[in-house]
């Protein structure tokens, strides 16, 4: 991968490769952080500039420990740039994978239930100003990470809202399916603090289930897509699951957002209590 660490860094080697952006660690003295640069197609559309602006400006404003911590913002031959801490552990798909698809339940559970209870925090955030209102726009297992002592992360900003912030046009800022609600997959409404709620029962119910995607019958990214804005997550791969998880996770994923329930700390309470 061709990469262009900022002036003053070296580059050490990739972290990864989203639609929009790519990630790489490098290094200044004896400090590694991860640096973030749009791909080449993407360096002049305003829109994906702005991804980079917002995924800096949330850092900058929530400032927590599950999130990485704003270093630096830039910009060269290579287009702008942000660098940030690198977390440490690994995302929820790989763990999954390096399970051969079947996360221990216990592992699992708590998992879920950190996760759950982090969002919780992360949308709870305010500062003098009054509530931040931070939506990260794009829960998934790609961007929950387990790391040290069971404690669980957030990446990729980018997508995010909050207090003030501009307007996101750019195609695909609604999240990632099948954890996304089926108002964003039909483009019927904007990401919000609800719609996380939303994505994290999704992801939930994908770390207790067998398999790699276990939520959707479709493997094609543009037919899931319509699929999820259709009919919603298919309720029948939930059969799996014991009472009450599984009560609690389709009122969680309700195909109608009014009769959807949005209670992280239930939900974590649920998992809890999961024999």
């Amino acid at each position: 991968m061709s990469f262009l660490a900022p002036a003053g860094f070296t580059f050490v080697g990739p972290l990864g490769t989203g639609s929009v952006a790519v990630v790489a660690r490098v290094r200044r003295g004896e400090e590694e952080l991860a640096c973030k640069r749009l791909l080449p197609h993407h360096r002049e559309v305003p829109a994906a500039r702005l991804t980079l602006v917002r995924e800096a400006q949330c850092l900058e404003l929530a400032r927590h420990p599950a999130l990485p911590s704003l270093r630096g913002v830039g910009s060269d031959a290579s287009g702008p740039f942000v660098l940030q801490s690198i977390v440490q552990g690994v995302p929820l798909r790989a763990l999954k994978a390096s399970w051969g698809g079947q996360i221990p339940r216990r592992l699992a559970l708590h998992v879920g239930a950190f996760a759950a209870r982090t969002l919780a925090e992360l949308h709870a955030l305010s500062d003098p100003r009054g509530p931040i209102g931070l939506v990260h726009g794009d829960i998934g297992p790609d961007n929950l990470w387990l790391g040290p002592h069971g404690r669980v992360s957030l990446l990729d900003l980018g997508g995010s809202r909050f207090r003030g912030c501009e307007p996101l046009v750019l195609d695909g800022a609604r999240g990632t399916a099948p954890y996304l609600a089926p108002e964003l997959a039909r483009a019927e409404a904007a990401p919000s603090q609800a719609t996380d709620v939303y994505a994290m029962a999704a992801t939930v119910a994908w770390l207790l289930l067998d398999g790699e995607a276990p939520l959707a019958r479709i493997a094609h990214e543009a037919a899931l897509l319509a699929e999820v804005g259709e009919r919603g997550i298919d309720e029948a791969s939930l059969a799996p699951l014991a009472e009450p998880v599984r009560a609690i996770l389709r009122a969680h994923l309700a195909f109608e957002p009014a009769a959807r329930r949005a209670d992280l700390e239930a939900l974590a309470r649920a998992l809890d209590a999961h024999p």
